[in-house]
């Protein structure tokens, strides 16, 4: 379920220091964190494949990747405190088969999207997506609309492993029940004034109906 890679974000980051907090004071408590996550997703890409010529006279491709992956999420922690998310990440990139140059930006931006449930989400934003240097190489111009499509899927995940923490190792235990529905899509979505909505390739409306995550030692 691609909903948990959200999931181990949140991992990640609230792990870290809830068991710093832990080495801190001393607390031998068994379980030193547990997580509640509840919040919905929306995933979709776009990859365009346009002929192009190259200088010998042979013929080459220019491919151009758009994706969007928004969540918004409401976290509740033991140590940390509450957050609530409305987050979306944009990436694109353009590669000439010809020349073999590649170009590629991302950004990350809050509170640029909405959804409902699996019926609807909406994008209304423009992004300048940057290089690792931070400078602008491309813009993303979104006016998109994916409508829940299909029979809905339920998905439960369960995992455990053990991660590093300043004061040994802990065991990280992830449950979640999420469902899911695939996507049509309308409006428009441009890259430096390209159009690219005719080449949407993959989408889904994700939702975590109710997700833990709790960390012992």
């Amino acid at each position: 379920m691609r909903t948990t890679r959200m999931t181990r974000v949140v991992i990640s980051a609230v792990a870290g220091l809830a068991t710093m907090a832990v080495f801190a004071g001393g607390a031998r408590a068994e379980v030193i964190e547990h997580l509640t996550v509840k919040g919905n997703s929306v995933l979709v890409s776009f990859d365009q494949f346009t002929p192009s010529p190259c200088a010998d006279g042979t013929e080459g491709t220019i491919e151009t990747f758009v994706s969007l992956s928004a969540f918004s999420q409401a976290t509740r922690s033991r140590q940390m405190p509450d957050t609530d998310t409305n987050t979306i990440v944009a990436v694109a990139s353009r590669s000439d088969s010809c020349t073999g140059n590649f170009l590629v930006g991302s950004t990350t931006v809050d509170q640029a999207f909405r959804q409902i449930g699996l019926e609807r989400a909406t994008f209304n934003k423009t992004f300048g997506l940057t290089n690792l240097d931070g400078n602008v190489v491309m813009t993303l111009v979104v006016h998109l609309t994916l409508d829940g499509t299909g029979r809905v899927t339920v998905n439960t995940f369960n995992d455990r492993f053990v991660m590093d923490s300043p004061d040994g190792p802990v065991l990280v235990i992830e449950h979640s029940v999420g469902r899911s529905r695939d996507v049509d899509v309308s409006g428009s979505i441009k890259l430096d004034g390209d159009e690219v909505i005719d080449a949407f390739s993959a989408g889904a409306l994700q939702e975590v109906r109710s997700g833990t995550i709790e960390i012992q030692r």
